[in-house]
């Protein structure tokens, strides 16, 4: 109803009708924006799950670049045919591969996670990786950012003093290290095209 006019009599009166106009507000239950509520929160409840068991199967069959056995090298598009390319990859993902290198080609640094170069090359739908030391000079192969092949793409040669190595191989055919390997990685090509080490 309407508020009584106010006065000094009329006060109480006033102060009555406010409270009781406040409890009648309080005794109605937002009964629409609750169910809206509960509604919206099952939704997004139940659209977390669904990510979430969406994302589990994906880690579980697709390639993941970041596992232990799984270190990504690059995509085998980003090398031309006979070509090879430079990349660099934690020691930590190489380590288990130069510990018995008798030529002590590379050190093991103090810090597992500072970057060494690899040397990735490709054949048709291959992918041949090494570490990227002549056994020779201990030096890096390339003459300039990612040149590593030899004038006919035949071999991989290194820049210092002319070694040439077989790209399937790694065993040095011609110039001063003749008998001797690059340290070999095992590279694999997934059925997406990605070149990773197991």
């Amino acid at each position: 109803g309407r508020p009584p006019e106010f006065s000094e009599a009329g006060g109480m009166r006033m102060r009555r009708w406010l409270r009781s106009r406040c409890m009648l507000r309080s005794r109605r239950p937002p009964l629409t924006t609750a169910k809206a509520t509960n509604t919206n929160v099952t939704t997004v409840n139940a659209t977390i799950i669904n990510a979430t068991a969406t994302i589990t199967t994906t880690t579980s069959t697709e390639f993941e670049p970041g596992r232990v056995h799984h270190q990504f090298l690059c995509e085998l598009e980003s090398i031309a045919d006979g070509k090879a390319k430079s990349v660099e990859v934690p020691f930590k993902a190489i380590r288990k591969y130069v510990v018995g290198d008798k030529q002590r080609l590379i050190r093991a640094p103090k810090d597992l996670d500072e970057e060494v170069s690899v040397i990735v090359a490709r054949r048709g739908s291959n992918a041949y990786s090494y570490v990227n030391r002549c056994p020779h000079a201990r030096m890096p192969l390339e003459w300039f950012p990612d040149k590593f092949m030899s004038e006919d793409d035949e071999f991989l040669m290194c820049s210092s003093h002319g070694a040439l190595f077989e790209v399937e191989t790694g065993r040095c055919v011609g110039g001063p290290c003749i008998g001797k390997r690059l340290i070999s990685l095992p590279a694999k090509v997934n059925e997406k095209g990605m070149v990773f080490l197991e």
